[in-house]
């Protein structure tokens, strides 16, 4: 899939959020993680925005645990090392 049907299918999945169906949207986000991720590197900035929308569906949904788990991995490349 091409840059632009992956950032198709995230601004669909952000509508359906919005509209209330969350499995649909996670789903969609999910996909459009992965496949940023493998296409374009795990640090690219499109990938990390990805799972930081996927951290705030997942927050929205009340599975905390796998929202903070998206939203760390979305800032690991903003943190400094030497922590």
């Amino acid at each position: 899939s091409s840059i632009e049907t992956f950032d198709t299918m995230r601004g669909l999945s952000i509508v359906r959020q919005r509209m209330g169906d969350l499995a649909a949207a996670e789903a969609g986000l999910r996909s459009v993680a992965d496949g940023w991720r493998r296409r374009l590197g795990e640090d690219h900035p499109l990938a990390l925005t990805a799972l930081t929308n996927l951290g705030a569906l997942l927050r929205e949904r009340g599975a905390l645990r796998e929202a903070e788990d998206a939203t760390r991995r979305a800032l690991q490349p903003a943190l400094p090392t030497h922590l």
